[in-house]
């Protein structure tokens, strides 16, 4: 198998809230279920609670930006 690096930056852009949610969970669990290595970066805060049901895999970092 070969190892891949992926970057996503707003994932599902353009879609409603719940979908754009719903949606980049289960992509964020297919991605996790293919042991691919990401770096994701998103506006919905509500996605780290995946780090709850993963401890071991998901690493995350909130940077908060003030203009």
């Amino acid at each position: 198998d070969e190892e891949v690096f992926i970057l996503l930056d707003e994932i599902l852009r353009g879609t409603n809230s719940l979908d754009k949610h719903k949606g980049s969970e289960a992509l964020i669990k297919q991605l996790i279920h293919e042991n691919a290595i990401a770096i994701i970066a998103t506006h919905d805060i509500e996605l780290t609670a995946l780090q709850n049901q993963y401890p071991h895999i998901i690493r995350i970092l909130v940077v908060y930006v003030l203009v």
